[in-house]
């Protein structure tokens, strides 16, 4: 369903923000926001139990560098009310923004209009059909699976017929393509395909084949060597394969404290860093990074009655680059901010929380985690 209060086409100034109105969602699984833009904004969800109160804000910062100019994001529905925020976080006024927002009752990747990949099991209720052409008319037919789920096949190569009598198909040798000399193909009584592999007997072929417990191929015939390298080498490597996808789907969020727990406050001037995280490498690098926290906000000339923090991302820790995007705050009261400040798809290994105004923490925890 379309929204009717979080729809905007506007010219938005540097600075400005466009503020949607409140909305039910209950009901609905998620909220997709769909902004046209040609500078940098920060899309904000908001949502509330009481249609006051916004206990639930999530931030997603449009870069133009790394999106363009239009992006489809999906918050999931966490309560009653819904609102939605586009801040224009460039130095340039926007010409014109446009933003759609949408209520889904569907549990799906809002990034994929139609998506190409169907992850999970998959359930067929209904027979599944394979077309059959008679040289005259199309004809659909059931395709089926015996009872442990394998399909079922009756092949039938047409133009070729097998005779008894002959007990096997005929084909031509390396050496011998004049077809003075063709070679049987056939099996034994118990259907199992009679093999001369590089002078290895069908008994020589069962004796290679066995395996180790770890799936191993023995070597018991040193006619097939080359083959038995091969197959162990590629046993290995869809091991590590197989490792990696385990250590992939079974990877959790690695959350750190980078401000304890203090009533008081801890004082961070501006140009400190408050805490820095490493994204790791390889299989069990990390995507998403999220920082949140508490802020105690003093009155106006206190020094910190204006909190402000960017992140900043490295290759190596040593050099820290900033895209100026600042985090945005849930003013809970006049004395206490809430912020959860998150950036996705990382592509540098490390990043830091930077305080670029005066600001008082009673808590910020670091969670680095998988999309």
């Amino acid at each position: 369903m379309e929204s009717k209060n979080n729809n905007t086409i506007q010219l938005l100034a540097s600075g400005d923000a466009f503020i949607g109105k409140n909305e039910v969602v209950n009901g609905y699984l998620n909220i997709v926001c769909n902004l046209f833009t040609t500078e940098d904004c920060i899309i904000t969800c908001e949502q509330s139990t009481n249609g006051s109160n916004y206990e639930f804000v999530d931030t997603f910062v449009h870069s133009i560098a790394n999106f363009g100019t239009t992006t489809r994001t999906q918050f999931f529905v966490k309560a009653y009310w819904v609102r939605i925020k586009v801040e224009n976080a460039s130095f340039n006024n926007i010409p014109k923004i446009v933003l759609t927002t949408l209520f889904t009752a569907s549990n799906q990747d809002s990034s994929l209009e139609q998506p190409d990949t169907v992850q999970g099991s998959v359930n067929v209720i209904n027979s599944m059909l394979a077309n059959y052409n008679d040289g005259t008319s199309d004809f659909l037919k059931p395709v089926a699976c015996d009872v442990n789920g394998v399909l079922k096949s009756n092949l039938v190569v047409e133009g070729i017929s097998l005779t008894p009598a002959t007990d096997g198909i005929k084909i031509y040798g390396s050496t011998a393509q004049n077809g003075a000399t063709p070679l049987l193909i056939n099996t034994d009584d118990a259907g199992r395909i009679n093999a001369n592999m590089m002078g290895s007997t069908s008994t020589g072929i069962k004796n290679l084949m066995k395996t180790e417990l770890d799936g191993t191929l023995n070597t018991v015939s040193t006619t097939a060597d080359t083959l038995i390298t091969s197959l162990n080498a590629l046993v290995t490597e869809n091991k590590e394969l197989l490792r990696k996808i385990e250590v992939n789907a079974n990877q959790l969020p690695d959350s750190t404290m980078l401000a304890g727990v203090d009533p008081a406050g801890i004082e961070f001037a501006a140009g400190d860093v408050i805490g820095m995280v490493d994204m790791g490498i390889a299989e069990t690098r990390n995507n998403d990074v999220c920082f949140s926290g508490y802020v105690l906000v003093g009155a106006p000339g206190s020094g910190f009655d204006n909190p402000k923090l960017i992140m900043q991302f490295s290759l190596t820790s040593n050099e820290f680059f900033g895209d100026g995007v600042e985090c945005s705050f849930y003013k809970k009261s006049a004395t206490e901010w809430e912020f959860n400040f998150q950036r996705n798809n990382v592509g540098l290994r490390y990043v830091r929380l930077l305080c670029t105004s005066p600001i008082k923490l009673t808590m910020c925890v670091a969670s680095m985690f998988k999309n």
